[in-house]
């Protein structure tokens, strides 16, 4: 288990992301960006493929329970809460392009209706 200080820049997901935008990224790089670090036994690169492996698929990742990505070893409530916040951005974004979708300002805003 690589630390991803140990490997060049150039190989370094956030900095690739940066060099050579974000479509060139994996998603094991990708969620790596998300995740920020590691822990002293595995890289944020690391973490991210084992998410992939443990859920199947980035679908899954984005669909598991957020305690249970939290109670994963090396993740924790923040990383968990940082990957929620990550995939919701992406679904709304996703949904966003559509027609007419009408923009939450506030938590307290109610939630807009589900597409028919």
């Amino acid at each position: 288990m690589t630390q991803l200080s140990d490997l060049p820049a150039e190989e370094r997901p956030r900095e690739r992301l940066l060099a050579v935008g974000v479509d060139a990224l994996s998603e094991p790089e990708l969620l790596a960006v998300v995740l920020r670090s590691g822990t002293r036994g595995a890289s944020a690169l690391d973490l991210g493929a084992a998410l992939l492996d443990q859920y199947g698929s980035l679908a899954g990742v984005a669909a598991a329970p957020i305690a249970e990505v939290a109670a994963r070893s090396g993740l924790g409530p923040a990383k968990a809460a940082s990957l929620a916040a990550a995939f919701r951005l992406g679904s709304l974004a996703g949904v966003s392009r559509g027609e007419g979708r009408r923009r939450r300002a506030s938590p307290a805003d109610p939630p807009p209706a589900a597409p028919a």
